[in-house]
């Protein structure tokens, strides 16, 4: 799943066409997992609700939701 073009069009949406441009360059930043410290990649991040204080990634052995449940939800 790619989550580049619905994040293109929620900020479109709301008339942030310009912050685009600002968030694929922080994409091309090293995003590191507070919990685990692996690197994360876009479409690995985890949204569930258990993300605010366990691992952000799709590791599954430290988020209670399944990958259909966690990946692409915003919380």
């Amino acid at each position: 799943m790619d989550l580049l073009p619905g994040i293109n069009t929620g900020l479109q949406d709301v008339g942030l066409n310009n912050m685009m441009e600002a968030f694929n360059g922080a994409l091309g930043s090293k995003f590191i997992c507070n919990k685990c410290k692996k690197q994360l990649q876009l479409d690995d991040i985890c949204y569930c609700t258990d993300a605010n204080t366990k691992c952000h990634c799709n590791s599954r052995t430290c988020c209670t939701g399944t990958l259909e449940e966690c990946s692409g939800k915003f919380i």
